[in-house]
């Protein structure tokens, strides 16, 4: 091994997809995908031990849809650590359909975790978590793109709440839940404009996916989500949907998404 070469801890998980965590149109949700990230990450820290009461918490998630995963596929999942700063980890994953010797990977995505203490505040990682994830030591992190301004128009407004199925085990509506909570606000603002998921020529597919989480939310939270899309849906084969999970004044969580529609038939 050259002396500049950079060992990361690998972890490997072979995941096959059910029928509930695909949509009507037969293919991996967003929310699905989350899941085996949240999934697959809790798997890899088994075999860390930290301090009792500490937790990690998702601050931003970028995933890159390269191609659609059926059900039953299986999904051969890899995560695998990029850097450190001192509060916060970023997480690499990648996804392979079982046979496919693709060179991109089916979907990629990363993470930011932050390392929070049992009032859920940010702690110091323990130098030995970093120790066993980079052996080498510990890297920088990848620079998430900047947030461009939302746009002035009016957005499309849907309204949603925090229900018990969607907490975790600190009582917070959890990272995944929120993926559900955007895209079924998504097709609330299209059902509004005539656009219906019942649609029989094509099926809606993610390409990408970016999201910050701002602040917590939790149960019974009246939450309201703005919605705004370019160029408009039914004009386009893609289009981008931006999107801000706000609680009375404060902002929860923003999103920008794109999506395109496979013709079928």
């Amino acid at each position: 091994m050259e002396q500049n070469e950079i060992k990361t801890r690998r972890f490997d998980f072979t995941y096959s997809v059910r029928f509930d965590e695909v949509d009507l149109f037969g293919y991996l949700t967003p929310a699905s995908a989350s899941r085996y990230m949240q999934d697959i990450a809790r798997r890899d820290a088994a075999g860390v031990e930290l301090p009792e009461g500490f937790n990690w918490l998702a601050k931003r998630t970028l995933i890159d849809f390269n191609r659609p995963i059926p059900a039953c596929a299986n999904l051969q999942t890899v995560t695998f650590p990029i850097g450190f700063s001192r509060v916060t980890a970023q997480r690499a994953y990648e996804f392979r359909l079982e046979g496919d010797n693709a060179s991109l990977p089916a979907i990629k995505a990363r993470t930011l975790w932050v390392y929070v203490d049992a009032k859920g505040h940010p702690a110091r990682i323990p130098p030995e978590a970093s120790e066993i994830w980079l052996p080498n030591g510990a890297q920088p992190q990848l620079n998430d793109p900047a947030w461009l301004p939302f746009p002035a128009t009016a957005p499309l407004e849907t309204n949603g709440s925090v229900l018990f199925s969607r907490l975790d085990i600190l009582a917070h509506m959890n990272n995944t839940a929120y993926f559900e909570m955007l895209d079924d606000a998504g097709w609330g603002a299209l059902m509004a404009a005539g656009i219906s998921p019942l649609n029989p020529s094509g099926a809606l597919l993610p390409l990408h996916y970016d999201i910050e989480y701002m602040n917590i939310a939790e149960f019974g939270d009246a939450l309201t989500i703005l919605n705004w899309f370019s160029p408009t849906p039914s004009h386009a084969t893609e289009f981008e949907r931006l999107q801000q999970i706000r609680q009375r004044d404060g902002l929860v969580a923003r999103a920008r998404s794109r999506w395109r529609w496979l013709k079928q038939g």
